[in-house]
């Protein structure tokens, strides 16, 4: 970052974000799957991304592994929601906006019952 310093300094913009959504009392977004209030600071995470494999490769190669296995379980996570999407967890047992332990289950989460109920009932789009 030191190379870019633009990057370093939208990187710091990235406090005051992170500070914003955690006092938003509806911080998991709502019914929805995935990172939905993180969009906009995507392309900015994707730029630091590559600065972090850039410099694993370089000076940490043991863990450039970690970082693709990482990389791709991420990828596999939204790809199975992107095609799974809706079940019924935002709602059963109890709805999700009112029954907030329920995000920190991680027997019960929304990737494993997207996986449950696919297997049960396939969907013939």
């Amino acid at each position: 970052l030191n190379a870019h310093p633009p990057l370093g300094w939208m990187s710091l913009g990235l406090l005051p974000f992170t500070a914003l959504l955690s006092a938003y009392a509806v911080w998991w977004g709502g019914f929805c799957y995935g990172p939905r209030y993180w969009t906009d600071a995507v392309p900015l995470l994707a730029v630091l991304l590559i600065c972090a494999l850039t410099w694993i490769r370089q000076r940490a190669r043991p863990a450039l592994i970690l970082s693709i296995l990482t990389i791709a379980w991420s990828i596999g996570l939204q790809a199975l929601g992107s095609w799974l999407y809706p079940s019924s967890w935002n709602l059963n047992p109890t709805n999700i906006d009112t029954d907030h332990q329920r995000l920190w289950d991680w027997i019960d989460s929304e990737p494993s019952r997207l996986i449950s109920e696919n297997l049960r009932n396939p969907r013939r789009d």
